[in-house]
């Protein structure tokens, strides 16, 4: 397993305590509970792979005021506070990486979630989460789309 593959993986196992991110002191219940995770679970995880979790998490915290509403509106015949823990936050992490992480291609980030949600979702949820991303996907790049045609 890559390293970015594990440090997702890490971030999921994280994220997936918090009910609500509504409910959270962030950033100081967070760097806290962070702190407990790698002690009790991961004391080994460190260097790039490490920041690579902390920073999915604190993307999500920091941004699941927009990341939720897009989630949300691309679900089909499905509602958001239905979602599995799981796929919900599987789905966070993915489209954080959509929005904040520019040295990640859409494709690797889909892909990469369908992995996870085959490992850690229900029977379907890797074909679920697919068609959630790419839907997210569609919408992103014609957002791009239209703003670079304004430019033009």
């Amino acid at each position: 397993m890559g390293l970015r593959r594990e440090a997702r993986e890490l971030a999921l196992q994280f994220l997936y305590k918090y009910n609500s991110l509504k409910e959270v002191d962030f950033p100081k219940e967070v760097n806290a509970d962070l702190e407990k995770f790698w002690q009790s679970f991961r004391p080994d995880f460190s260097g790039k792979g490490k920041e690579f979790t902390e920073k999915i998490v604190f993307t999500v915290f920091q941004n699941f005021s927009e990341i939720d509403p897009l989630i949300s509106s691309s679900l089909k015949n499905w509602k958001f506070d239905r979602l599995s823990s799981i796929d919900k936050n599987i789905l966070r992490i993915a489209v954080a990486e959509f929005l904040y992480f520019d040295d990640i291609d859409f494709n690797v980030s889909i892909n990469e979630a369908i992995e996870i949600a085959k490992k850690y979702g229900a029977q379907n949820s890797g074909k679920f989460v697919n068609g959630v991303l790419d839907r997210i996907k569609e919408k992103i790049e014609e957002e791009k789309r239209r703003k670079e045609e304004c430019l033009i």
